[in-house]
């Protein structure tokens, strides 16, 4: 379903299409890079791939030194591949709220420099301080997510951001309305809310 609809996106689409692949889909980095071949050979641009996993139910950091031998693995195994697709680096401390959110992720940052990413995601990260921190310290694009009280986009831009994503949230926020509307017309026994 997910090459399905990813592939049905690509060919409704002219501008360059980046897809999610959260930490792989595959607990072998040989099914990870074939997921990845199979999103280069579906046209796809550029990929997210996570630094962490869900387990339980519950998000959890990679250690680093796993997460490193995993990715450096996955980028040879790519060979002359690994040209042919941006790869964005997501790295979820400031996400999962730990205490030093901002040192893990400059430490996290600094190995994905050292594997020759392509871009930096941190999504979570809210506080111009922090992300100025961030933008300072690597020369790898830095790849914001929308947050309530995330700074606007002259802001961003000054800070040093390159990208900002809605993630679920346009989505999500897309659905609830489409709920109230759905409920008003239950409730009035007409159509007129949607043309209010």
């Amino acid at each position: 379903e997910y090459f399905y609809i990813i592939k049905r996106i690509r060919a409704s689409v002219s501008t360059p299409l980046s897809v999610d692949l959260e930490s792989g889909y595959g607990s072998e980095n040989d099914i990870v890079v074939s997921n990845i071949m199979k999103l280069i050979e579906a046209g796809v641009s550029g990929i997210n791939i996570e630094d962490t996993k869900v387990i339980d139910g519950t998000r959890r950091l990679t250690d680093r030194n796993v997460l490193y031998e995993k990715l450096n693995d996955i980028f040879i195994r790519l060979g002359e591949n690994r040209d042919r697709v941006f790869i964005n680096i997501r790295t979820d401390p400031f996400l999962l709220n730990i205490e030093n959110a901002l040192e893990e992720t400059l430490a996290r940052i600094s190995l994905f420099e050292e594997l020759k990413a392509d871009g930096v995601f941190v999504p979570g990260i809210t506080s111009e301080n922090d992300i100025r921190m961030v933008t300072a310290s690597t020369s790898l694009p830095v790849n914001v997510m929308s947050m309530a009280d995330l700074p606007d986009f002259d802001q961003l831009k000054e800070l040093g951001v390159k990208r900002i994503t809605s993630g679920a949230f346009m989505y999500k926020h897309i659905y609830r309305e489409m709920e109230k509307a759905g409920q008003a017309i239950a409730d009035d026994k007409n159509f007129s809310k949607l043309f209010m």
